[in-house]
């Protein structure tokens, strides 16, 4: 994503676009696997200067405009992605060696339709799916 598509991704959602948000909306939007806050600040204030507070606050921002969404893990810890345009639900893989999550191949409509039959006459309003194993360069390691 370019710097002038994410500035009007931004202005779209009525977002000022700060250096601070494009910041961390850049990372975010760039990366081939969610991220937590704390990468986030690691990773975004080698170029500016930003507290972590600031990443909190903006990543409640982006959520709440509906550009991320939180994927949280089963120990309490919330990575956030960007949200798509077609907003496609995929599964997440979560490695148990070196915790690294990664994003798997979006669900073509009927996997997610099915998915949604499942839950019967609930409304089903998000769907989280999470893998756990050992990843490829894990498993590389061990050999």
């Amino acid at each position: 994503m370019t710097m002038e598509e994410m500035k009007l991704v931004l202005r779209r959602v009525k977002i000022k676009a700060t250096p601070k948000q494009i910041a961390i909306f850049s990372e975010i939007a760039n990366s081939l696997k969610p991220l937590e806050a704390c990468q986030l600040h690691r990773i975004v204030s080698r170029r500016i200067a930003i507290d972590l507070a600031t990443v909190y606050r903006t990543l409640t921002l982006f959520k709440v405009k509906g550009i991320v969404r939180e994927v949280a893990d089963k120990s309490g810890v919330i990575y956030y992605e960007i949200i798509d345009a077609d907003n496609s639900v995929h599964p997440h893989f979560k490695c148990v060696k070196c915790d690294e999550y990664s994003c798997l191949r979006t669900l073509a409509p009927e996997e997610s339709q099915y998915l949604t039959y499942l839950a019967k006459e609930c409304i089903v309003s998000g769907i989280e799916i999470t893998l756990s194993g050992v990843c490829e360069k894990c498993q590389e390691r061990e050999e």
